[in-house]
């Protein structure tokens, strides 16, 4: 499995299991559990980005492979875990903030910036 940094989001990829008819990717960050709030399902193919993540913090990753014909998902057999951090958006260096969005864990990030009409001139 592989978890590469995207902005605000991590692209998860792995090897197809023998036997798996789906795929289910989870992700935790510091101490959290894995809980199904942080998991999505993957009917179709090897990978997945996950979205909406926190710049600069990591998290850890594992695709957990659902077998064919299982309805219980406790079967699901786990890989091992991936850690990664998603990169913060970049906006050029004239753009200007209006606004902050502030996320539950105290974090902040651009919720709208302004570029300059013409950026070549002063």
């Amino acid at each position: 499995m592989r978890a590469t940094p995207a902005v605000q989001g991590l692209a998860v990829s792995w090897s197809a299991a023998a036997g798996a008819a789906r795929y289910r990717v989870q992700w935790r960050s510091g101490r959290q559990a894995y809980s199904a709030d942080r998991e999505a399902a993957v009917a179709a193919g090897t990978m997945h980005t996950i979205s909406g993540l926190v710049a600069g913090r990591e998290y850890t990753i594992r695709v957990l492979a659902v077998p064919a014909g299982s309805g219980d998902t406790d079967t699901a057999v786990p890989s091992s875990e991936q850690t990664a951090t998603p990169t913060p958006p970049s906006y050029p260096a004239s753009a200007t903030v209006r606004a902050w969005t502030t996320r539950p864990d105290g974090s902040r990030y651009p919720a709208e910036t302004l570029q300059p009409s013409n950026p070549g001139t002063a």
